[in-house]
């Protein structure tokens, strides 16, 4: 049952990328070409040969995958955000305290 479930659901995604060859691909997907298969895929999903059978990767999978990159991403991303926040703070600690030291030497030269 599943693998006949996979087969037509791997005809079914020939036939659109097929029929779609001609079309402009949809945001956020991509045509892979597996044989003389072309496959409209979400960008990033893997694709293999099982038994001579293809096989996509499961949604799961995919999502899971994809999820945890996006949180890798972030993670650094926050982390970058915290060192830029201390950079700027000491800019503007380092800011006033020349103004403060300008004012000062304005004051002396008057």
């Amino acid at each position: 049952m599943f693998i006949f479930f996979i087969f037509f659901s791997v005809l079914f995604v020939s036939a659109v990328a097929q029929e779609q060859e001609s079309q402009e691909v949809p945001s956020g997907m991509e045509v892979m070409k597996v044989g003389p298969t072309q496959l409209v895929v979400p960008k990033g999903m893997r694709i293999r040969k099982k038994r001579g059978l293809i096989v996509l990767e499961d949604v799961n999978e995919y999502v899971a995958r994809e999820l945890s990159a996006i949180q890798e991403r972030l993670q650094v991303l926050e982390e970058k955000n915290e060192e830029l926040k201390e950079e700027l703070g000491r800019l503007q600690d380092a800011l006033e305290q020349m103004r403060k030291e300008s004012v000062l030497l304005k004051g002396e030269q008057e």
